[in-house]
């Protein structure tokens, strides 16, 4: 009986510590949801090639794995259609914006950009980023969210 008294204690012990790391994962979420309050309003950047237009402009970045000697951004159409072109250049390996003049742009939906980056002929691995503002962050599942002007919510951490 002595051992059976001992394993319920146990169990409501294990119970009592289940609940109460319940409780702080709620709080640090809350805590880490209100800390993300102050993003709203700034720039983010996020892994897409689809563009948001803001105020006539559109912005975006790519990511280079190594140095190019020419890198060429195209907008394109919803379709596919190529709507601009414009040479970045040659750069180095890292992050590199960009902004496009969006503001004669009369199509439905988000314009994307391809990004074309050679050294000597080959191909340079890119990353296509997307610039995006803030508007609200909340939580999902117990993990924050960014909801984006443009897009739907994205998990922090992306």
């Amino acid at each position: 009986m002595t051992r059976q008294m001992e394993q319920i204690n146990t169990v409501t012990g294990i119970q009592q510590v289940n609940d109460t790391l319940k409780s702080m994962a709620t709080q640090f979420t809350s805590l880490q949801v209100l800390q993300g309050s102050s993003m709203v309003g700034h720039n983010v950047l996020v892994a897409s090639n689809t563009l948001t237009r803001s105020a006539g402009v559109a912005s975006g970045a790519v990511d280079l794995a190594g140095k190019a000697d020419a890198v060429k951004v195209e907008i394109l159409s919803p379709g596919g259609q190529v709507l601009d072109t414009f040479d970045l250049g040659a750069l180095d390996a890292g992050r590199h914006s960009f902004n496009w003049d969006a503001s004669t742009y009369q199509g439905t939906g988000d314009p994307s950009f391809r990004v074309t980056a050679t050294l000597a002929g080959q191909a340079v691995a890119s990353t296509s980023l997307a610039q995006d503002t803030v508007v609200s962050v909340g939580s999902e599942n117990g993990a924050m969210t960014v909801q984006l002007q443009g897009r739907s919510a994205v998990p922090y951490d992306s």
